[in-house]
């Protein structure tokens, strides 16, 4: 039996909870009916209070008009191909989350050109499953000290009170490397 990803457990929260999506994916089948039927609109609402994007940004990230998504609002459902991109959204904002172990410096990585990813902003990727790949991936490879600095850089100057390790240099490839708890970066001098 398949378990649930705990990316998609934070998707959950993310997207309203049990309180907005009436029911808790408890594994990834789960999920299928829930697209398939339409979100509720309140999940959107709930993705807005909770990461602090604008509307405008989060129609932009999905290629959805802003009037389609007002529309929707008040038809009370997304269609199932809106659902799907508003999951693929809350699951990447989610994995932001727990590789730079916090939501700003997350965000602001999401909305922030990558060099790793030619040049754009990962939230500009996230209306494609190609896209939401992509920067999965570039997660994945910052989690695990693939990429230099210049993948982190964006993240790491929105929040500059950030506790570096004292002391600690930069190994000689020049990357990053982040400790397996993430509770501290490690930071060149």
């Amino acid at each position: 039996i398949a378990s649930l990803n705990p990316s998609l457990m934070s998707a959950i929260s993310l997207l309203g909870g049990e309180a907005v999506l009436r029911v808790r994916p408890r594994v990834l089948m789960d999920w299928i009916p829930l697209v398939r039927q339409g979100l509720p609109a309140a999940s959107v609402d709930a993705l807005l209070r909770l990461t602090r994007i604008t509307q405008a940004e989060l129609a932009n990230a999905l290629a959805i008009p802003e009037r389609t998504m007002a529309r929707r609002k008040r038809e009370g459902a997304l269609s199932p191909e809106e659902s799907a991109k508003l999951v693929r959204f809350a699951r990447t904002v989610e994995r932001a989350e727990t590789v730079f172990d916090d939501a700003p410096a997350a965000l602001a990585w999401l909305q922030s050109p990558n060099a790793a990813l030619g040049g754009v902003t990962p939230m500009s990727l996230l209306d494609t499953d190609i896209g939401a790949d992509s920067v999965l991936d570039t997660l994945g490879r910052i989690e695990h000290g693939v990429f230099r600095r210049s993948a982190l850089l964006p993240a790491l100057s929105a929040v500059k009170a950030r506790a570096c390790t004292a002391g600690a240099g930069i190994p000689k490839a020049g990357r990053w490397s982040i400790p397996p708890s993430r509770s501290r970066w490690l930071c060149w001098n």
